[in-house]
């Protein structure tokens, strides 16, 4: 019989809304849910078919969950709600006619359209509070954008002054070395002059250690030649000796080789280069090579205890070498073996007999005592015979003559730089008389000192992670207060994290170390460490996040 259609109306499940858009699916997913002969298929499983009755009919079909956009059917799908005058959003499924208005997330009341709930549209006051909020909180960005784009600026302007600092400090520090060198150069000359003939008779002494030192350091070198031929007729033994002839004689050398090369370290020492190095050393001044004695020494007891190693292998290698002359069989007339044996006879007959070293290094250094105590006896130079030593200064009336002479050329370094603006009255020609050489050496060395540690402590800042941009660098003086619990914690940006509490409780969690951005999280992460130590547990430290908009 059939049926009017007023009554098979009601029969079917509500697909689409007056809009011809089946409900709970978003916009931009609308083609996809299009009836095709009164049939349609999941969405992720083409293969099941369902009548276009079944779409939206609270029961689910599809594995996916695709037939029911539209109801809470199928677990963890999500319905669209249009919010037509505000912005569309998806919801859970299972808060999709439940009878409760939804507005926070559903303002329009799309999402009970089946329950008879009457949920009126609120989209355009809704709307309108998110818009306040919205402009609020843009201003609110830009104005943190601009804070941090200040921030940034001073970090900025605050590395570029280290730098500058550190440019001066690096040109401070070449010219009091060079000011060390000056006035000991002057140092030397009035000594040699006063002390000729003591100078002479030590110099004799330097190049007679020159000599004898380049000698055996030679023969050191040629004794590692040794070494190496040696191990390397016993390497070419080992690879192309004939096993199938069975010589003992050859097989056992061959094993004991190996044995030998399990434990074996070759030398890394540069004996030659180590030679040129020391004999440069002892081809300067009297004073230079005295100030040289202790680099000399070490490298000395270097080399021997080099040669001490390179005997012994040599030792070894060359009873192995001897056994196989002394037991070998001629008569297997095996070339390579033949080969070996010539090879260790010739090496027999050429090589460099190296005397003993045990005592080589003491009697080095018994000469450099020698020379250092004639030096410490060295005569006083008389007043009248004193040279005179001039420098460009800065014209000013306080200070030291050393002071003011640093002082000028501090001066020029930051006029070159661009760092200073300072202005010079006048500058002239002092000039003093050298008894104060000595004090003044002793004063560049203190300036040098001095600009060295500047130097270490400019480039641990700037290679300091001071986070993105360098902004933690411009956050010296930042200081927030947190309480949780009992304890109030101070947090200096740049300086430490402080535990507070009652009866005078201050206790350092960490100092500030680096500053890293953690793009998962969108959050600058700054390390602070090297905190107090626990009763019987670690070492204190703290990690602050700070969140990146």
């Amino acid at each position: 019989m059939r049926l009017p259609l007023a009554v098979l109306v009601p029969l079917l499940p509500l697909v689409v809304n007056a809009d011809s858009e089946v409900i709970g699916v978003a916009p931009k997913d609308q083609h996809l849910y299009v009836s095709k002969d009164g049939k349609w298929s999941c969405l992720s499983n083409p293969e099941i078919v369902l009548d276009w009755s079944q779409v939206n009919d609270d029961y689910c079909d599809c594995p996916d969950g695709s037939d029911e956009p539209g109801t809470s059917a199928c677990e963890n799908n999500l319905f669209w709600c249009k919010n037509e005058g505000h912005v569309g959003s998806y919801i859970p499924s299972h808060l999709v006619n439940d009878g409760v208005c939804d507005y926070e997330v559903c303002c329009d009341g799309s999402d009970e359209w089946k329950t008879g709930v009457q949920c009126p549209n609120k989209c355009v006051e809704i709307h309108e509070e998110y818009e306040k909020d919205r402009i609020a909180t843009e201003k609110m960005i830009a104005v943190g954008k601009d804070k941090a784009a200040k921030i940034i600026r001073a970090a900025q302007r605050m590395k570029a002054k280290l730098a500058d600092q550190l440019a001066t400090e690096e040109s401070l520090l070449s010219f009091d070395k060079g000011e060390i060198r000056r006035f000991q150069k002057l140092i030397d000359e009035r000594d040699e002059s006063e002390n000729a003939d003591l100078f002479k008779a030590l110099k004799k002494t330097i190049d007679e250690q020159k000599l004898l030192v380049g000698k055996k350091l030679g023969a050191f070198a040629s004794k590692k030649q040794n070494l190496g031929t040696v191990y390397e007729i016993l390497s070419k033994l080992d690879e192309t000796f004939n096993a199938n002839l069975n010589d003992n004689a050859v097989k056992q050398t061959v094993e004991d080789f190996r044995e030998f090369l399990k434990d074996y370290q070759p030398s890394e020492l540069d004996v030659k280069k180590l030679q040129r190095k020391i004999i440069a050393l002892f081809s300067k001044g009297v004073k230079e090579v005295n100030d040289s004695s202790s680099v000399i020494l070490e490298s000395l007891k270097e080399a021997v205890t080099d040669h001490g190693v390179v005997d012994k292998h040599i030792a070894k290698l060359e009873e192995l070498l001897n056994y196989l002359i002394e037991n070998y069989n001629p008569n297997f007339n095996d070339p390579n073996v033949k080969e070996a044996v010539g090879s260790f006879q010739d090496y027999l007959v050429n090589k460099e007999v190296v005397e003993d070293d045990a005592m080589f290094v003491d009697s080095v250094s018994s000469v450099l005592n020698t020379i250092a105590d004639k030096l410490s006896t060295l005569k006083p130079v008389q007043e009248e015979q004193q040279p005179e030593v001039s420098a460009p200064l800065q014209s000013v009336e306080e200070g030291s003559f050393i002071d003011r002479v640093r002082s000028k050329f501090h001066f020029l370094v930051e006029q070159f730089l661009g760092t200073s603006s300072a202005q010079v009255k006048k500058s002239g020609i002092e000039t003093f008389k050298n008894d104060d050489l000595a004090d003044a050496v002793q004063k560049f060395e203190e300036y040098a000192q001095s600009a060295s540690s500047s130097i270490d402590a400019i480039n641990s800042k700037l290679s300091k992670n001071y986070g993105p941009n360098e902004i933690f660098r411009a956050m010296a003086d930042v200081k927030k207060t947190s309480k949780f619990g009992e304890y109030d914690y101070e947090l200096e940006i740049i300086g430490d994290v402080r535990q507070k509490g009652a009866n005078g409780h201050n206790v350092k969690i960490g100092t500030f170390d680096r500053a890293e951005l953690d793009e998962k999280d969108n959050t600058v992460v700054a390390h602070y460490e090297n905190g107090a130590k626990c009763w019987n547990g670690p070492v204190r430290r703290a990690v602050v996040q700070d969140r990146v908009r």
